[in-house]
């Protein structure tokens, strides 16, 4: 569903325009996303043909309780809770190309380039798998309450929720470097990297904390909304799920200011940015709503399912959405 290819203030004379001169060439003019993903071609935008996101997406049945989701360039990676596994889902025709066993409940996954890390929050360890073929390479032990996980294009960060800390790790290796205390009682869950801080929502407390990269010192948090949850950078703001009170919180990365918050469905949980819009899942509203990165906008609420939903990712063409009822993840 990613249009950021095309500018908006086109016309939709000057597209009609250019579909005329090349005829009924539409296939030529379809954008190519990673491993041959279509994305919508000229046509699709000068008919408006947005409300496709209104109708049921495609369901593609994985394990169960599939609770997160990431992106290694041309395959989703979900987390399946009750069967301790992650499933490979190739992103250009949603074939299931394998499944492979992590550790007890795995809760976020993240991507560094080569691997996929797996937080298996029942066992508190740390699965690294090598992406190409789904290895299962090392296991490293974290703390109570493992959460989250990031890659800051250098190393992995844990978040362990019971333990209030984060933990830095080398990705050759395993080996835990740092662990960074962030207050009794925080609770910190999910992580977002911005380029130079890491931005960890603190469940316990309302608040999100800004982690300084290069020496792991924690720098101050700012308010947002009840039990905040996830994360997502859209290269300006980060922008949390407060599952609490049904909104999500925009903070402006460079002075730490929080600058909106806006409704959206029953207790969000995941959140991504596409390039364009945020996108959030809203696990017992059983929806996805839209809102336009650059000033919060409602661009409206879809239902993909009838399912609890959990995990986001973006593909490059399209939103996934993990459907925990149903034991799947619907390509929208």
């Amino acid at each position: 569903m990613n249009r950021k290819n095309w500018n908006p203030s086109h016309s939709l004379l000057a597209i009609t325009a250019l579909l005329a001169s090349v005829g009924t060439a539409n296939a030529q003019l379809q954008l190519q996303a990673p491993d041959g993903i279509r994305k919508y071609n000229p046509n699709r935008v000068a008919l408006l043909r947005w409300y496709d996101a209104n109708v049921s997406g495609t369901p593609v049945a994985v394990g169960n309780d599939p609770f997160s989701a990431a992106f290694d360039g041309d395959h989703v990676w979900v987390t399946n809770q009750d069967d301790d596994t992650v499933s490979k889902v190739r992103a250009s025709d949603a074939a299931v190309l394998g499944t492979f066993t992590v550790g007890d409940f795995p809760n976020q996954v993240a991507f560094d380039g080569v691997h996929l890390w797996v937080v298996n929050q029942g066992s508190r360890t740390l699965s690294k798998l090598r992406a190409s073929d789904g290895s299962l390479l090392t296991t490293v032990n974290l703390d109570f309450g493992a959460y989250g996980v990031t890659f800051d294009g250098t190393h992995v960060w844990v978040s362990n929720e019971h333990a209030d800390n984060l933990m830095r790790i080398r990705p050759s290796d395993g080996s835990i470097l740092q662990t960074v205390l962030m207050g009794t009682g925080n609770r910190p869950r999910g992580i977002a990297f911005d380029g130079e801080y890491l931005w960890v929502a603190l469940f316990g407390t309302g608040r999100v904390a800004q982690v300084r990269v290069s020496d792991g010192t924690y720098l101050g948090n700012v308010v947002v909304g009840s039990n905040p949850r996830e994360m997502a950078f859209d290269g300006t703001h980060v922008w949390v799920s407060n599952s609490g009170d049904d909104t999500v919180s925009r903070i402006r990365v460079s002075d730490a200011t929080l600058v909106g918050t806006y409704p959206v469905g029953d207790e969000p949980r995941s959140v991504v940015f596409d390039g364009a819009s945020i996108w959030v899942a809203n696990r017992l509203g059983k929806s996805v709503t839209k809102l336009r990165a650059r000033d919060g906008l409602d661009q409206g609420t879809f239902s993909p399912g009838d399912g609890q939903l959990g995990g986001l990712v973006f593909d490059g063409a399209n939103i996934w959405v993990t459907d925990r009822t149903n034991g799947a993840i619907i390509k929208m």
